[in-house]
């Protein structure tokens, strides 16, 4: 037997057929984030049973990961093929936000005090059988996406996973070379390697 949430999931997967990424408004879980795979954002306000296109600014429409913030009511950004975005009218508009040096989304995250954090390379994957790997790099913001500091830079593998530790203190990422990296105030830490491609890292207490 599904519970509502999972009810709520299964349509929308049935109708946005593509979808690469579904999240939910945490204010209002009624409301569906849907990222086609090359074919942009889709919103529904009524559980997955209908759905309208939100590409308004969206200047990319490879969406690879969406986060409605828990912690910023109305903010929603995404990681795209080509760049970052946010909306601060959940996904009414939408700005590019990307980080300058870096050109290639591939995770975004925040942690319980609403610090944002990117995962991005430089190029496509299939770039990412040069020596140097991805050259990725995992950056944070403390507003919103309007600046950008960077925590680490030049690993090899792509960061296709960020979520936050069990205590709230730190972020988890997980690399396309098998990697797991710790983010904290110190910085960036390696804490396991040799693991196959990583697709999804969660953590509980």
């Amino acid at each position: 037997m599904l519970t509502a949430q999972e009810q709520i999931f299964h349509r929308a997967r049935s109708f946005s057929r593509g979808a690469r990424y579904l999240a939910y408004d945490p204010a209002a879980p009624a409301r569906l984030y849907a990222g086609i795979e090359v074919g942009g954002m889709l919103i529904s306000d009524d559980s997955g049973y209908t759905w309208t296109p939100a590409n308004q600014g969206l200047t990319d429409m490879d969406v690879h990961e969406i986060l409605a913030s828990e912690q910023n009511t109305g903010m929603v950004y995404l990681a795209c093929g080509e760049a970052c975005f946010r909306s601060f009218d959940r996904a009414g508009h939408w700005e590019n936000i990307s980080p300058k040096t870096h050109d290639y989304g591939t995770s975004v995250a925040e942690d319980r005090n609403g610090v944002v954090y990117v995962g991005c390379a430089k190029g496509r994957p299939n770039h990412w059988i040069r020596e140097e790997g991805a050259i990725a790099a995992i950056f944070r913001s403390r507003d919103k996406g309007t600046t950008w500091e960077k925590i680490v830079d030049n690993l090899k593998g792509g960061v296709m996973h960020i979520c936050p530790t069990p205590d709230g203190n730190g972020m988890v990422a997980g690399t396309s070379d098998g990697s797991l990296l710790i983010i904290d105030d110190s910085g960036a830490r390696e804490v396991a390697s040799g693991l196959p491609f990583v697709t999804a890292v969660e953590l509980a207490a």
